[in-house]
This record gives C-alpha cells, structure tokens and sequence, in this order.
C-alpha cells in the first residue's frame, strides 16, 4: 500500500523545465534501435549510450563470444565472492563470529548498517588544532577523503585550505575587489556551503550569489561556473563515492550535478519555503531540510519521487540534516529539539527536546549535525560551548548524550573523515545565517580535534543501488 507521504514525479514537477545535459551523446548508425529514455535517464547514462551503440554497430550477433564473455563475468563474480569470505573470515576463530561479521557485511551492503561504536569515545585537549586566518565567523568546514585536508569558508567570503599534517594554511581563494566583477573568478558576496569531491579533485563552493563555482583541490584555480539557481545557495552534499552533487537553495529548490560531466541533472521541487540543508550516502537519494516550511523530503531521483516529512508546528524551523544510514536520518530545529525519523514512517522515532539547554529561558537552535555512516554516533553543534556527542539506540526510538567536548562560539559545521576520524569544525562568534547574537569570548576559528576510541568504522560505503 503507498503512503500517504509518498509524492510521485508528477506532483512535484508543476513548475519548471529542466535544462538540456551539457554534453549529448553523439548520435551513430543504428542508434535508433536503442529503447528511448527519458531525459534524465539519459543524461546519467550518457556513457553507457555511447559504448551501447558500438555494440549494436559493431557486434557480429555470434553467441560463441558472448559465451566465453558470460562465462568470465561468472568467474570473476565467483573470484570476488570467495576473496570477501576470505578476508571476512581472516583472524576469526568460530563460526559465530564469520556469521557476525558477514551479517554486518549483508547490512552495509543494502545501506541498513547500524555499527555501535559510541559507547568509549572521546576527545583529547592534546589533539586539538585550531587556525584563525578567517576574519569573521566562519560557516561551513569541509575534510578531503584523504584526511590530510580541510577548507573552511568565512562571512569575509575567502576560502581557506589548511594542511592538518603540516599544522599550516596551504592556500586561499580570496574575493579581490579590485578586480572588475565581470573578470572576477571568486563569488560575488557571501559564500554558505564548500564541500570537497569523493575523488579530491574538486572544491565546490555556493552563496548569495547563486553560481556554484568548482575549484582545483590541488592548485586552488578556478575552472568552472554551473548556473541554474535563482537565490543563495544554503548547502552542498556529493553521494559517496560519486561524481553526483546536490545543492539546495533559498529558491526553494534541490538540484543534482555530476561534476565529471560539468553539467546539471536534474531538479527537484517541493519545499514550501527556502532548503536549508541536504545529506546523502550511496543511493541515489538525499534528504533536505525545509527551513521554516517545517518538513523534510527524501527524495528518490530515479523514480522521480518524494517522500515528506512534517515536523511539529513547535518546531519553528528545521534547521538541519544528516543521514544515519539510507533508512534513518536526524533533523535538528529552531526549538534545540534533535529528531529521529526512519524512511517507513511519517513521524519521528524518538525527539530529544533542549538538547543544548537553554538561554534566557529559550532551547538554544540546533546549529549543526553530523553523522558517522552506518553508526550510532552522532554529533551537534549549537550555541552553548559543547560539541555534543550522541548515542543513536538500535531501534533508533532513544538518544542519548555520550561525551561532550568545550568550544566556545557557534558551531556552524561539522565534517568527519572516516580515513583519519578527525572531525573539523567551523565556529564563528556568530550564527552562520544571520547576526541575531553574538558571543564575544568565542574566537572566528576553524578547530580540528580526534574522536579517540572508535573501533574500525564500516568501509562498504560504495554500493550504488
């Protein structure tokens, strides 16, 4: 039976056009006996069109070829399966423990992993390294998938690398005013989200001026401008593993980019008022935070559906998201309350009302999130000098706080890499949006610090179902 929160492609798609794929697959003798596909379809499968239409040309419609080909398909399936028994049964004494580890393996494999690794985690004043090159407060952190990275932007619009191993800033993209704003590669005002490629090849930066703009990793050189928002970019999130990016907007729309390809995929439309935030794992899905419209949308780009999310009318606004596996996700809001919501069902699991205290009588917003993948452990940022340390139950209808850490100021972003378990966060003295308050003894900072005890983190994180 649907649910009744389930939207269908065509009720989201009343307004708006999509744009035509940068690149179109060069058409070939025979092309027309390929099924046609719809637009989007086509543009994921750009590749695999072109490699499709050799066959077709070029095949000699022999089965003895296909065959051998089949056969080798099999024996390489074959090969891999007896190397992942191997290595998941390597050092393991009794049956019991194969069985657990392959049924771990099975939930990591459809994106349901649920892996305890909060109880025993800290973090260490030893391990805490801090820059100050931003001018003011600083609003969205990103790690790159080596770990030895972080790039952090700042309300004074610059972008800064930082080499985490080396303890020194390495690079800076910074606004020239000087320079005509017709010749000007940097933003044209304040920038919200940076994120850095699964690959490392690119940064991605977005702001007010609703351009995303992708930079070299490596030498910081600008290299192309992608168009298609028409207000501020709030939020970036690649799918891990994948050249796919999801960005969303104050224009009250989340849109879908592949980076290799340079070109835009798709959007989508629903929220109410601007998005806020987006999250995303392997599939090909995100979530979205709805701001002050109240909701949450999950959105299924290949079945050009949607499933939505209402949060309480209390809730003022939701302010931010992040994936714990690709079944359950945590929102925070306006009102400090921490939610925990499961795909099958319209209301949250569990809520955890003030879950940063309060502040003249007011729950302190809940600034940011981050998840572990395919963990319990969750961490939030807010106003009330702790970064908070959060234990999701197994049947994810209970949270509770595990370890908190000191620091002073707004927390507006919170990244993790899995490869080095660094976490990197961006605090400002003010709130990332807006300057409604301002918190004098906390420093415009970029601080990175070590969460000490994790036990080894789930790596199958790369299926693409």
């Amino acid at each position: 039976s649907q649910m009744s929160f389930f939207l269908t492609g065509d009720s989201k798609r009343k307004t708006g056009k999509k744009r035509a794929a940068p690149l179109k697959a060069k058409g070939k003798n025979g092309v027309e006996e390929v099924p046609k596909k719809s637009k989007r379809k086509s543009k994921l499968d750009e590749v695999e069109v072109s490699s499709d239409e050799e066959d077709i040309q070029y095949g000699d419609g022999g089965g003895s070829d296909d065959e051998s080909v089949h056969e080798d398909a099999n024996q390489t399936a074959f090969r891999k399966a007896h190397e992942l028994l191997n290595s998941l049964t390597a050092g393991e004494k009794d049956d019991d423990e194969v069985a657990a580890r392959l049924r771990e393996h099975a939930a990591a494999s459809v994106g349901r992993l649920h892996k305890k690794v909060a109880d025993g985690v800290e973090m260490e004043d030893e391990d805490e390294m801090r820059h100050t090159k931003h001018r003011f407060s600083v609003v969205s952190v990103a790690m790159s998938p080596c770990g030895r990275y972080c790039v952090s932007v700042g309300k004074e619009s610059n972008i800064i690398k930082y080499d985490i191993e080396a303890k020194e800033v390495v690079g800076m993209i910074k606004r020239d005013k000087s320079i005509p704003e017709s010749e000007r590669k940097t933003h044209g005002g304040a920038i919200h989200a940076v994120t850095i490629s699964p690959d490392g090849r690119y940064i991605v930066s977005g702001g007010v001026d609703a351009v995303l703009k992708i930079w070299d990793m490596r030498t910081l050189a600008h290299v192309k401008d992608l168009r298609g928002h028409r207000s501020a970019i709030t939020g970036l999130c690649f799918r891990l593993n994948s050249p796919h990016l999801f960005s969303v907007s104050k224009d009250r729309t989340s849109r879908l980019w592949d980076i290799d390809q340079m070109g835009f995929v798709d959007s989508m439309l629903g929220h109410q008022d601007g998005v806020v935030g987006v999250t995303a794992l392997s599939r090909e899905r995100a979530v979205t935070a709805g701001g002050y419209d109240r909701s949450v949308r999950m959105w299924k780009v290949q079945d050009e559906s949607q499933l939505v999310f209402n949060g309480t009318a209390g809730c003022i606004s939701i302010e931010c998201v992040t994936m714990l596996n690709e079944d359950h996700f945590v929102t925070g809001a306006a009102d400090g309350s921490l939610s925990i919501w499961s795909i099958m069902k319209k209301k949250p699991t569990c809520t955890k009302e003030k879950a940063h205290g309060e502040a003249a009588g007011e729950s302190r917003w809940i600034v940011s999130l981050c998840a572990i993948p395919y963990t319990d452990l969750l961490l939030s940022g807010s106003s009330d000098g702790q970064l908070r340390v959060w234990k999701v139950a197994e049947d994810y209808k209970n949270i509770e706080e595990v370890y908190s850490y000191e620091v002073l100021g707004f927390i507006n972003s919170i990244a993790f890499c899995p490869k080095t378990c660094r976490v990197v966060l961006g605090v400002g003295q003010e709130h990332k949006m807006g300057r409604w308050w301002k918190d004098m003894e906390a420093r415009n900072s970029v601080v990175i610090l070590r969460l000490r005890g994790l036990p080894e983190l789930p790596t199958n994180m790369d299926e693409k179902a």
